[in-house]
């Protein structure tokens, strides 16, 4: 709260200080001091602003942004990778066409999560497909 108040306070002044500038004219005793002022008050917001960051959290988006990165290992990560690929399946139908999935229970998890590779990639294949036609 205050930091947000520092800050309107801070455009405020550059902006007060911009018109007093303009005001001044040729009159360089008052414009370039308020000039100076206008700048500086204006670089303080900026830099207030660039530093929220570290003061609170910045608010989370509020759509699903899947993990690219991680998917591809997630491959070849064993059981635990195969766990986190259901589960960002069954998040994807959850937010998208299914939104009343069912948690998946812990013993059909592991039904699917041991199957052998090729049922698994095939398993999978069938969900991005069925996710892919409902859009």
């Amino acid at each position: 709260m205050v930091t947000e108040l520092f800050r309107w306070a801070c455009v405020g002044l550059a902006i007060v200080a911009a018109c007093v500038g303009i005001g001044a004219g040729l009159d360089y005793g008052i414009a370039v001091p308020a000039a100076l002022v206008a700048v500086g008050a204006g670089g303080l917001a900026i830099w207030d602003t660039s530093q929220k960051d570290g003061r609170r959290p910045s608010a989370s988006p509020s759509s699903f942004e899947a993990p690219t990165v991680g998917v591809r290992a997630w491959f070849t990560g064993g059981s635990l990778g195969r766990e986190e690929i259901v589960l960002l399946l069954d998040r994807l139908d959850r937010e998208g066409p299914r939104p009343a999935l069912p948690v998946r229970p812990p013993e059909e998890l592991r039904r699917v999560v041991e199957l052998p590779v090729r049922e698994f990639r095939l398993y999978v294949r069938a969900r991005l497909e069925r996710l892919e036609g409902a859009r």
